[in-house]
């Protein structure tokens, strides 16, 4: 039973968040003491332990496989080889750039923390462990297989910390295993004291748990659950507000306090991170992998919103030099021609939508659908006809003609996005999406669907296209008013004149 309820803890724990499988080491520990003539089915109970949020992740990928999740997410195709071989040797590259900078950090963080607590820290782990060496002949085999339960998870936190520092969130777990390893180094002395001694010995214990719980609420947690605490949490909810839902971001994955989670959980936007591709394979091939991701993606006309780390952070772009040997220009270059237009900014992070040259009228088709479909009262709406305003001013009337047969073949712009996005899709969100194209045939035949057209027309320049749009969607509406500013607009001269 105790078994069971290990597995289904240390499982639960892992889907709560990835770290935690660096606990599995401890769950090992425990049931190689727990059986220690068994070890086949000790081992095989640390397996099922790590097999079922394993075996959830597959089973949430499963309709559209591993493989098209693996080559579109950049998270897990790290290079060096694909999936989990990839991921390995990304994260044992990490792990030894960070092994080099270990001594310099823990320096500086023992050195940011009160003297006293610093010095109390180090006391507490170095005594649980010194007590637990001169007490080994005087511990009993379940108190031995303990102590190498919970020095186990002390090793696997302290692994993961090497390359992922999880900062406040990652303070809970070791000082529940210190408390674990203190109070099994003293329970033989425990043991032989008398009760009185026993009861005082306790409240300091107690006291010093309670003193320890408090920092980590006060230093950590309580901290971090304020918003103006947490300038990873507003960037990526200012950038959410001002890129529009089918788009993509592109980022260094340096200079931007957790963008690379917030991006997703908290603008729920599709990203990629420059230092995924880097980090595990040779910089020519990163670079040729990311060309190809920003190519497919202009192709189908998604928007590509590129963020201040990447445009214009000097720190983030040196550090990619330094780790890469990787050039802004090189960056440049796999983006191939464009320019970046400015279409956010706040105190901590500016916002850029990529217009490709050559891919312009792509882009526009994609912007269309976004004003085509978003509310007129959305920041969407505005967001998406500002930029499409823009970008019709720099192309030629080959461009905008061009712009307005992609529209008219691909559905109005949601064929080009829904193959952008598709390979992410599993069944139900395809599910979905199939439903979306079914509100969105129905949609066509509003009144208020032709008046979108003809605004999409008349910010491209086609005056007689714009004029027939609107027309059909008086006819459709016998919206008086419309008819008279559909007047109006008639007797302006040609856009140009």
């Amino acid at each position: 039973m105790r078994a069971a309820a290990l597995v289904a803890v240390f499982a639960l724990a892992v889907l709560y968040h990835a770290a935690d499988a660096f606990l599995l080491p401890m769950v090992a520990a425990a049931f190689l003491a727990s059986w220690p003539r068994r070890r086949a089915a000790a081992l095989g109970g640390a397996a099922a332990a790590l097999a079922i949020p394993l075996t959830v992740y597959i089973l949430f990928f499963r309709d559209v496989g591993l493989r098209p999740f693996i080559e579109t997410s950049a998270d897990v195709a790290v290079g060096g080889g694909s999936g989990l071989t990839g991921l390995l040797n990304a994260l044992f590259q990490n792990g030894l750039s960070r092994l080099a900078g270990f001594p310099a950090e823990t320096g500086a963080a023992l050195a940011s923390m009160p003297p006293a607590a610093a010095a109390a820290g180090a006391a507490l782990w170095l005594a649980a462990f010194a007590g637990l060496w001169t007490q080994r002949r005087r511990l009993d085999s379940v108190a031995r297989g303990q102590a190498a339960a919970l020095a186990a998870g002390w090793a696997g936190f302290t692994t993961v910390n090497l390359f992922w520092p999880g900062g406040a969130f990652f303070y809970g777990p070791p000082l529940a295993l210190l408390i674990g390893l203190l109070t099994l180094a003293a329970g033989p002395a425990w043991r032989a004291l008398a009760p009185r001694a026993r009861l005082r010995l306790a409240g300091v214990v107690a006291a010093a748990a309670l003193a320890f719980g408090r920092r980590n609420v006060d230093a950590g947690l309580l901290p971090q659950s304020r918003l103006e605490n947490n300038p990873g949490y507003k960037i990526a909810a200012f950038v959410g507000k001002n890129t529009l839902p089918s788009s993509w971001i592109i980022i260094s994955g340096f200079g931007l306090p957790n963008a690379k989670v917030y991006l997703g959980s908290v603008a729920h936007r599709s990203r990629d991170v420059l230092e995924y591709y880097f980090a595990g394979q040779p910089k020519d091939a990163a670079l040729a992998r990311i060309g190809a991701a920003v190519e497919r993606l202009t192709n189908f006309g998604v928007p590509i919103y590129v963020l201040s780390d990447l445009a214009e952070d000097g720190a983030a772009l040196k550090e990619m030099r330094r780790r890469w040997g990787v050039e802004p220009g090189e960056v440049q270059e796999v983006f191939g021609a464009g320019t970046l237009l400015q279409t956010a900014r706040s105190a901590e992070v500016r916002v850029y939508l990529f217009l490709p040259r050559a891919r312009r009228p792509e882009l526009f088709s994609g912007l269309s659908y976004s004003i085509l479909t978003e509310p007129p009262e959305s920041p969407f709406f505005m967001e998406a006809v500002s930029a499409a305003e823009q970008l019709s001013a720099r192309m030629s009337s080959a461009e905008r003609r061009r712009a307005v047969d992609l529209l008219r073949a691909r559905r109005w712009g949601f064929d080009m996005m829904f193959e952008a996005f598709s390979p992410l899709l599993n069944a139900e969100s395809r599910s979905a999406a199939e439903l979306r194209r079914a509100r969105f045939a129905e949609l066509q035949k509003t009144a208020e669907f032709r008046l979108r057209v003809g605004d999409v027309y008349n910010i491209l320049g086609m005056k007689e296209e714009a004029l027939a749009a609107w027309t059909k969607a008086q006819k459709l509406s016998g919206d008086a008013d419309l008819l008279r500013k559909i007047e109006a607009y008639r007797r302006l001269p040609p856009p140009g004149t």
